[in-house]
Formats: structure tokens, sequence, C-alpha cells
């Protein structure tokens, strides 16, 4: 009876780890999420192992500093890419070719890291040009690379604090394409705090480097954006998700993305009690907990609850972070634009 026991505790255990696995939230800074880069699928990917190691080691400014010739070594083996992304047994027969291929390409490769405070008064964009690396190494006997990433990327993409987007490293790296990722963090950066984003072709374009094959918006759609769409509803976050053609004129400018979660959404005061139970537990909470938590203090203290000093704390470094942030990305994003003068239709005449 004692090894029955014992072998339905190692199941168990075997089982909570692949879900884990799967269902595993990374966190990188809206700044990442509405950066300028061109990454294939591979190196999207390896991006993503990259961040889940920067949120479990979460490293403080003044460690970035130190960190020799301003790099950050994250070490990824063949056998935690498996772990975490769907490998037919083809590819991995050449897993740790590919893999050692999108290390060097993602070595040789910037991403463009827009300051929207810097810009000038004609509207001229100001920006970072940041290489993701400084260095590659491949330990092929091993089994695995080393990306030494820029530290001072890492300062960036790592202010998760607030103003970051939450996504689950599972379901945005077994996407079937790099530009469905990008639009999955888009939508994944509002779902909790809005229905629908209204997104500029041109800034897709700009900002997610997308083919010239897709210059005219009716290639666009048929190619990518629909099966997109079709993929991204099979995912259990949505309930359902949809577009529509916004124009001006008869051009279209802009997509109009609509969703509805899968999940009832909870209430500002339900919101607010998981920031609190996160906080004492020195967890992080979500930013749509940490907003709600600062909109409903007062109706939580009126009704007599419990708030402890590690809460109130929490609660003014959000407020001054926010207050910093005000002006990028908290004000709002030139990816969220101004439809007054524009028509919103359905239809594929372009």
């Amino acid at each position: 009876m004692l090894h029955l026991v014992q072998f339905l505790i190692v199941c168990i255990s075997i089982m909570t780890e692949n879900n884990s696995k799967n269902d595993l939230t990374v966190r990188q800074a809206n700044a990442l999420t509405t950066a300028a880069y061109s990454l294939t699928r591979y190196e999207k990917r390896l991006v993503y192992m990259c961040l889940k190691r920067i949120n479990q080691e979460n490293p403080t400014p003044e460690h970035l500093k130190t960190m020799e010739y301003g790099q950050y070594p994250i070490t990824i083996s063949n056998k935690e890419f498996i772990e975490y992304f769907e490998i037919d047994d083809e590819s991995k027969k050449n897993l740790s070719r590919d893999i050692q291929r999108a290390a060097q390409s993602l070595h040789e490769k910037s991403v463009v890291i827009y300051l929207p405070d810097e810009d000038s008064k004609d509207g001229e964009k100001a920006y970072d040009a940041i290489h993701w690396t400084t260095k590659q190494s491949y330990r092929p006997k091993r089994g695995h690379v080393v990306l030494y990433l820029n530290a001072e990327l890492i300062s960036i993409i790592n202010q998760t604090t607030s103003n970051y987007t939450q996504l689950l490293i599972g379901e945005a790296g077994n996407l079937s394409s790099v530009y469905t990722m990008r639009l999955y963090e888009a939508i994944n950066q509002w779902k909790n705090l809005r229905n629908n984003l209204i997104l500029d072709v041109d800034w897709m374009r700009s900002r997610w480097q997308l083919p010239s094959s897709y210059d005219r918006t009716a290639v666009l759609k048929k190619r990518w954006l629909n099966p997109a769409i079709e993929e991204l509803n099979k995912l259990h976050i949505f309930k359902s998700l949809s577009y529509e053609d916004v124009r001006k004129g008869t051009k279209t400018v802009a997509f109009k993305f609509t969703w509805e979660l899968s999940k009832k959404a909870p209430s500002k005061l339900s919101l607010a009690r998981s920031a609190i139970k996160a906080i004492n537990a020195n967890l992080q909470p979500k930013q749509s907990e940490m907003v709600a938590l600062t909109e409903q203090i007062g109706e939580l203290l009126l009704n007599g609850e419990d708030i402890s000093p590690a809460v109130l704390s929490a609660i003014k470094k959000f407020g001054e972070e926010s207050k910093d942030a005000k002006g990028t990305s908290m004000k709002k994003s030139d990816d969220v634009i101004d439809v007054t003068d524009y028509e919103i239709v359905t239809d594929d005449e372009d």
C-alpha cells in the first residue's frame, strides 16, 4: 500500500510539473511589447526563455551595473527548450543546430526601444537601438547555448512592477508565426483593462517588421491576420476574438480588435483583495490587481479590512512608479489611435 501511495505522489508531482511549465507566466515591460524588432520564431522563443530566467532572478539595477562587460549570461539547454515548446520528432534531430543558429542570428540583431518623452515637437520619434546580446557561446557537448544579454536591455525589459505585459510562455511560444506572437502580446498588454484595441496598420508594419509581401492590406489579412485570429481563438484565454477594418475614406488605416475573455472578469474588489494576498505573501501582484487596489483602498478601509504596512508601502510605490511613467507607458500610446473621423467596416474591398 505504501508503494502505491508513493507511486501516486510521484505521478501527481510529474503532472503538476508539466502543467506548471505549460502555464508558466512571464512578464516583460511594455517598452519591449511595443518595441520594433524582427526575429524568427526560434529567436523569439529564445527571448521568452531569457525572460523566464530574468523574471526568476529579478536582477536589481545595482546588480546589473556590476555585471562584467555589461552582459548578463543566461544558459539555455536543449532539454529545457523541449520542455516548454512543441518540437516534432523530426525537428528534435537538428534541435541543437537550430538553437545555435537562432542564438547566432539573435546576436547580430537589435531591438529599438521608443522614448515618447524625447520625441521632437514636429513628431520625429526618439529611440534607443540596443543589441540583444553582447556574446553568444555554443557548447554542443553539454547540449546548451549561453546568451550574454545586454545588461542595459535587461534593465529596460525587467521593469515589471507596473506597465508590463504578462503572458503564458507555453501559449506564446507555440504560436505558428512570430507576427502572431506580437499580436498576442499586444492584446495581452490590454486584455484585463479593456475589451478592444485599435492598432494602426503602419505602426504594426513598423514595430513588428511585417514583410513587404504584406504591403497590400488584402494580402496581409488573407495570408496572416485571418489565420492568426483563428489560431488565437483556439487559446483558452479567449471566448471570442475578432477584428474590423478601420478606414479613413477608402483606405484601411487600422484594425480594431475586440475580445471576450473565457473567464468572467473578477470585480475590482476581488482584484484588490488578490493584490493584498499576493503582497502579504511576498509575491508580485498583477498590474490589473494593483490598479484595482489603488482604486479600492478607501472602500476596503471603510469595510474594516486589515491592511498591512507592506500593502500600504506597495500602493505608495506603485503610485510613484505610475506617476514617473506618465507621459511614456501610461499616456495614450501611439499604437492606440483616435478614430473619430474613421469608419469601421468589415468588408474586404481593398
